[in-house]
């Protein structure tokens, strides 16, 4: 830091005195200038009227001196981010965990399997339903054929067809209940937390 000298004696006044003249002086003269604006000073946006067209408008402008500079590359900031979309998963199979597919930070295709859940036990009730379904398929196919050349009655065709409605439904439902036994993810994306 730079000391600051007393000054002393009539010069040091003499100095202060014609300093503070000079910034009345120039305070009283841009004072002045401002009142005395042309009517292009009087308000910006303002439309002047009477101007003639020969008349010489004064606008005001400023004038800067371009110099290089350098700029920051970075910008720092303090807030939270909030994803678009989220999503918190539970399995519908209650079971043991076998396979982890994914851990935090991965990114997931939209179905793709996140994680499997024991499921032998529900592939053998597909794997009956499967079998039941085939089965109820080949006895309608058989009662057809015994129905069209009257060896079986109509209601014993119709039990036969609905039976093998039936062994479909219960197939279709123990796959659906397979597919449980996985935890997907529902749209593309970034695993961010992973309770287990």
């Amino acid at each position: 830091m730079a000391r600051m000298r007393r000054i002393k004696g009539k010069r040091g006044m003499g100095l202060v005195a014609l300093a503070t003249v000079a910034i009345a002086a120039g305070g009283f003269f841009l004072l002045r200038s401002g009142t005395d604006a042309g009517p292009a000073e009087a308000g910006a946006g303002e439309i002047v009227e009477n101007a003639d067209e020969d008349e010489e408008i004064r606008v005001p402008v400023a004038l800067a001196t371009a110099r290089l500079a350098d700029l920051p590359s970075f910008y720092q900031a303090t807030g939270s981010l909030e994803a678009r979309r989220s999503v918190d998963l539970n399995a519908r199979a209650a079971g043991q965990i076998t396979r982890l597919l994914v851990e935090e930070g991965d990114w997931v295709r939209k179905d793709q399997a996140l994680l499997e859940i024991d499921a032998r036990e529900q592939q053998l009730f597909v794997e009956e339903a499967r079998v039941k379904a085939q089965t109820a398929s080949l006895e309608a196919r058989r009662m057809e054929n015994m129905a069209e050349r009257g060896l079986e009655t109509d209601r014993a065709l119709e039990e036969a067809q609905q039976n093998e409605l039936v062994t479909q439904a219960l197939l279709d439902l123990a796959q659906l209940k397979l597919e449980d036994h996985y935890v997907r993810a529902p749209f593309a994306g970034r695993v961010t937390v992973r309770h287990v």
